[in-house]
């Protein structure tokens, strides 16, 4: 089921997103893409999104970070917060393996496993001792 979506997706008039896209076309693409998803019940991607608008999963993360199309900065990372979004809800929701779902978040939207180390240090008794009182108590 999956792989005839993409066969589908693959001969349809993927957008190519070219240097005179403004972020108004983008935005339709985007929603477009998202409603092919939907219509199919197709899990939405980076990836497949990416290849639907005709460029590289680099190239759109340029555009969320501002480094690349500085137009595009809103339009992308409303795409992306709603990718995250979905997958999330998805991830807890049981729709998404566990393992996939930690992956994507991890990978795909930052997301990371924070450890806190706390250290005690406690006063030993020997430290307010002379060393002729610790060398009495070794005798």
């Amino acid at each position: 089921m999956i792989l005839n979506n993409l066969l589908q997706m693959a001969k349809m008039d993927t957008r190519k997103v070219g240097r005179h896209t403004t972020s108004i076309e983008l935005a339709q693409y985007i929603g477009e893409y998202f409603q092919f998803c939907a219509e199919r019940d197709l899990k939405p991607g980076i990836e497949a999104m990416c290849w639907y608008l005709g460029i590289s999963r680099k190239t759109f993360n340029d555009w969320t970070r501002g480094d690349q199309r500085k137009e595009f900065l809103e339009v992308s990372n409303k795409a992306k917060q709603c990718l995250a979004a979905f997958t999330e809800t998805a991830f807890q929701n049981g729709i998404i393996n566990p393992v996939a779902g930690i992956f994507l978040l991890k990978n795909w939207f930052g997301y990371v496993d924070v450890v806190k180390n706390e250290i005690e240090v406690k006063q030993d008794r020997f430290t307010n001792m002379s060393n002729e009182e610790i060398e009495g108590l070794i005798e």
